[in-house]
């Protein structure tokens, strides 16, 4: 029983510090670059996934960006 309160507590304080870490991730990225242009996607067409893939590792949590990446990835 012990044992089950060691493991939530732990699990409790690893979210904990999940959630801080990529919020602090966010911030830098944003005072690193700014905004990444939605064209920076052009060109990686492939045939198969390559704009999707592309869009969603550098759009993982900005929907409306991530479509316009693709959009504009598949239209050029």
């Amino acid at each position: 029983m012990n044992n089950i309160d060691y493991n939530r507590y732990y699990k409790h304080k690893y979210l904990k510090y999940k959630k801080k870490y990529t919020e602090l991730k966010l911030k830098l990225e944003n005072l690193k670059g700014g905004d990444k242009p939605t064209s920076i996607c052009i060109g990686k067409r492939d045939g198969v996934s390559g704009c999707r893939t592309c869009c969603s590792s550098n759009f993982p949590n900005d929907p409306s960006k991530y479509s316009q990446c693709v959009t504009m990835c598949m239209n050029v």
